[in-house]
C-alpha cells in the first residue's frame, strides 16, 4: 500500500526564534471528515505542519470528485495546545484562512491568505484547501500537481512594555535605557496598585513585538548623564503571561506588565 501527499501546510509564527510554530493541531469539519473517510485519506500533523495523504489506488476516485464541494474545499480548524498562544499572537486581525487558488485565464493562482472570522474563539485559523488544482483535464496531469506546500503565517503580538518598580527605590532620577538602541521609554510615573502599594512605572513609547527569546537589553539607570549609574544591567523582558489591557487617554492598549522588586 503506497500513499501520496496531496498537500502540506507549514505553520509559521514570528514569536518563535526559528519562525516555526509548534504545538498546533487541526480538526477537519464534518463534511471534510466524511470526504476523507470515503476515500481513505489520512491527516497527519506534528504540531509544526499538517499534511493530507491518499492511497495511490484510490486517487482516481479523489480526482473524480475534485470539483465537488468537498473536493474544492477541505476545511480544517487550526488550534494551539499552548494556553498562552492567544497572548503572544496578534489577534487584532481576524483569524486568517488559507484558500487554494482558482483557475484564471488558464493558470492557477498561488495560494493566498484572506481573513475570516470564526464563532469558536479557540480556532486561530481555518485552512480551506482543495484536493488539488481543478485545471488539469486528465488524471496524470492532476497527479503531477500533488504535493504543493503552503505556509500559514502568524505575527507576534506587539505590546507596550510597562515596567513596575516595587519596593524601596530611593535612588534619584531613575530612567530606562535600551542598550541596543531603538526603544524609547517614558519618564518615571507613580501609580498605586490595587493593594495600595505605590510603584514607579515606565512605559515604552512604542509597541514591541513579543518573542520567545527576547533580544532586548533594557537597563535601569539613575543619576544625571555626567554621573549616571547602572542599577540593573539587564531587566527582564516581557512575557505572554504579563499581558493586560489598559485604557490610557481613552484608548485600549495591549500592555505587558513587568514587575521589578527590590
Amino acid at each position: 500500500m503506497r500513499f501520496r501527499q496531496l498537500f502540506q501546510v507549514n505553520f509559521e509564527h514570528t514569536y518563535f526564534e526559528n519562525g516555526r510554530a509548534r504545538d498546533w493541531y487541526v480538526t477537519p469539519d464534518a463534511g471534510t471528515q466524511q470526504f476523507m473517510r470515503r476515500f481513505g485519506l489520512v491527516l497527519r500533523c506534528d504540531g509544526r505542519e499538517m499534511g493530507v495523504y491518499g492511497e495511490e489506488a484510490k486517487l482516481p476516485g479523489v480526482w473524480s470528485e475534485r470539483e465537488s464541494d468537498a473536493g474544492r474545499a477541505m476545511r480544517f480548524d487550526v488550534r494551539s495546545r499552548d494556553a498562552y498562544c492567544a497572548y503572544y499572537t496578534d489577534c487584532a486581525k481576524p483569524a486568517p484562512e488559507v484558500e487554494y487558488g482558482v483557475p484564471v485565464a488558464g493558470k492557477v493562482l498561488e495560494p493566498r491568505v484572506r481573513t475570516a472570522g470564526h464563532p469558536d474563539a479557540s480556532v486561530v485559523a481555518t485552512v480551506s484547501i482543495g484536493v488539488g488544482p481543478i485545471g488539469p483535464a486528465d488524471l496524470d496531469g492532476w497527479l503531477a500537481t500533488l504535493g504543493q506546500v503552503y505556509e500559514l503565517r502568524f505575527d507576534a503580538r506587539a505590546t507596550v512594555w510597562k515596567y513596575l518598580l516595587v519596593g524601596a527605590w530611593t535612588d534619584e532620577a531613575l530612567y530606562l535605557i535600551d542598550a541596543r538602541g531603538g526603544i524609547q521609554f517614558s519618564d518615571a510615573e507613580e501609580e498605586v496598585l490595587p493593594d495600595g502599594r505605590r510603584v514607579t512605572t515606565f512605559r515604552s513609547r512604542s509597541a514591541i513585538r513579543l518573542q520567545e527569546q527576547p533580544v532586548q537589553r533594557i537597563q535601569l539607570r539613575c543619576g544625571d548623564p555626567a554621573a549616571e549609574r547602572i542599577l540593573i544591567a539587564r531587566l527582564p523582558a516581557a512575557s505572554p503571561r504579563g499581558l493586560r489591557l489598559e485604557v490610557r487617554d481613552g484608548v485600549m492598549t495591549s500592555v505587558s506588565e513587568i514587575f521589578v522588586n527590590r
